[in-house]
């Protein structure tokens, strides 16, 4: 989540084309992957019959409004 807020600091103040593009790509990629152990840690923890511990998946600078970019990211990085 830490690196997602970064890099999505990065596309907020790059001015060039071909590095927001990348960045661009980068940001869809680690948001499939971190959709991706989300649903690993919740498959475990109901596999072992554990409690999801939400308190160890925060990140300081993660808001409603990252959530939302990450999940349309994902939509994006999906449909390719």
């Amino acid at each position: 989540k830490n690196r997602l807020a970064g890099l999505k600091t990065a596309l907020e103040t790059t001015q060039d084309n071909e590095t927001r593009s990348g960045l661009q790509d980068d940001f869809d990629r680690v948001s499939a992957l971190l959709e991706k152990q989300n649903a690993a840690y919740e498959d475990f923890c109901k596999q072992n019959n554990l409690k999801r511990r939400y308190e160890r998946m925060e990140a300081a600078r993660w808001d409603r409004e990252l959530s939302k970019q990450v999940r349309a990211a994902v939509k994006r990085y999906n449909e390719e």
